[in-house]
């Protein structure tokens, strides 16, 4: 899982980190989202196969399911791709 800042404080993907761990996904990275407004987070999923593990990724963050999305992010460092946004709650 690549986890991105997207509210700007600090310290937001470390939270994240261990919750993600504990339910069996693997931290693969982190950074700054493109923008530091974002109100909703997102799990981007690159696959409808996967909706199921978006799913399980948004409920291990204390996210609804509505937050699971299609991906829109180029990368080529995980298989999901997490945005943090205001309604994540660390």
């Amino acid at each position: 899982v690549l986890l991105l800042n997207g509210t700007g404080l600090p310290g937001l993907v470390g939270t994240a980190c261990s919750r993600i761990a504990s339910h069996g996904f693997a931290y693969a990275g982190s950074g700054n989202a493109t923008s530091f407004n974002n109100p909703h987070s997102q799990v981007q999923i690159f696959s409808d196969s996967d909706i199921s593990q978006g799913d399980a990724l948004a409920k291990a963050l204390g996210l609804p399911t509505s937050d699971v999305v299609e991906g829109t992010l180029t990368q080529d460092v995980a298989k999901y791709v997490v945005i943090l946004g205001k309604d994540y709650k660390p």
